[in-house]
């Protein structure tokens, strides 16, 4: 016998893929072999479902200020902000960290609320079930961003993992870490984020037009589509420079 999900789902309940492991439990103990992984269109869950959970949409927003951050912190002005703070302001690098950290977690939600005020006027929603629906529409630039983020790793410094592997054994390799130029590099990135903005803007009038027709999803869906391209711009004008190594 095979056990029961370990996640404590329920398959034909099941509206998205998020508490999934992928352990194939429910597929190996179903007696008719009626459960199956099938492929379907990339972020459709997120316009599909019927319960938005407003802490998941909550965690996704504030996910756009730490990827943010975490793509600042390699660009060579941060040190530049770093040693300013620390002489003109008198507070440490922690501290000046800890405060952009805040700022940038904080500004996406506010500036999602906003959006989610101005669409209230078209939705008829409260404001919590509103933003928990669109908070998901972010996940794609979410991905996106990160995923350009560590491509810079991947492919500027990923020969390092290959020298240190051989300095275990006593072999001392030197040479550039990276497989490809930083401009084909960038490029990727630019293709990436493209790529987020877009899936993400196209989410987000997908949830306006499953949850209130298409004669009002322009409309309602606007505020999240200007907030969402404000997000795309700040994360392809990051990847304009250079990241520094982080060897």
């Amino acid at each position: 016998k095979t056990p029961g999900c370990p996640m404590f789902e329920f398959p034909m309940a099941m509206e998205n893929n998020a508490n999934c492991n992928l352990c194939g439990n429910c597929i190996k103990s179903c007696p008719h072999d009626s459960i199956r992984l099938t492929s379907r269109k990339p972020t459709s869950e997120f316009w599909s479902m019927t319960r938005a959970h407003f802490e998941e949409s909550f965690l996704a927003i504030v996910i756009v200020g730490i990827v943010f951050v975490q793509n600042i912190t390699m660009l060579d002005f941060y040190q530049s902000y770093l040693k300013w703070a620390e002489l003109t302001l008198g507070i440490s690098k922690d501290i000046a960290f800890t405060i952009i950290f805040i700022i940038a977690m904080t500004t996406p939600v506010l500036l999602l609320f906003a959006a989610t005020a101005v669409s209230k006027r078209f939705n008829g929603e409260t404001m919590r079930t509103a933003f928990a629906r669109f908070g998901y529409a972010v996940i794609p630039l979410d991905l996106a961003a990160h995923m350009a983020h560590n491509l810079f790793h991947l492919l500027a410094e990923g020969k390092s993992i290959y020298y240190t592997f051989m300095g275990l054994f006593g072999v001392h390799l030197e040479g550039s870490t990276d497989f490809v130029s930083d401009p084909i590099i960038q490029i990727m990135q630019y293709v990436l984020v493209i790529a987020g903005t877009l899936g993400s803007l196209y989410t987000a009038y997908r949830i306006a037009k499953k949850n209130y027709g298409t004669s009002k999803a322009l409309s309602v869906a606007m505020p999240y589509l200007v907030v969402i391209l404000l997000f795309g711009i700040l994360n392809f004008l990051t990847f304009t420079v250079r990241m520094g190594m982080r060897m």
